[in-house]
């Protein structure tokens, strides 16, 4: 006897923490994220994103040009500021200056390397396009509707 009440005021506190009403298994497939929106939705709305994200990513080229500020080139003064901060940690790994100078170093040739790209969008046709993007868009509402509780 003592059991069974133990039981219950275990189901109604995770009753009471997902504030949904109803037993835990009724809920388990159809709620995503603690929510009343429906799980078919969320998966739908998931692969729309995924699709077109990849049509996307498809139709899109990324290069990189020459590594230039005010005409000059930038990798060599990069790399030889990450240079002198390698050998300043090789001669004491404790060297403020030398993580100084690796650290800013790596970051700036990163920083170079990102602001260096160059992405276009490879010419395709408009209905394309619109199949692309109005599906992102179909997916990201599916995905935030499913998200959204259904419930007053």
């Amino acid at each position: 006897m003592a059991d069974s009440r133990e039981k219950t005021r275990e189901r109604e506190s995770l009753d009471d923490m997902f504030e949904m009403g109803g037993p835990l298994e009724q809920r388990r497939l159809r709620n995503v994220g603690g929510t009343s929106g429906g799980i078919g939705s969320f998966f739908l709305g998931l692969g729309l994103l995924v699709l077109s994200l990849y049509l996307i990513a498809v139709n899109t080229t990324v290069s990189s040009s020459f590594w230039s500020y005010g005409g000059y080139s930038m990798f060599g003064p990069i790399l030889l500021v990450l240079m002198v901060g390698i050998a300043f940690l090789f001669f004491n790994a404790k060297s403020i200056v030398g993580w100084l100078l690796s650290v800013g170093g790596v970051a700036f040739l990163l920083l170079n390397i990102i602001l260096n790209l160059r992405v276009y969008y490879q010419p395709t046709t408009l209905l394309s396009t619109i199949f692309m993007f109005g599906s992102l868009a179909a997916g990201l509402g599916l995905i935030g509707k499913s998200l959204r509780s259904t419930k007053g």
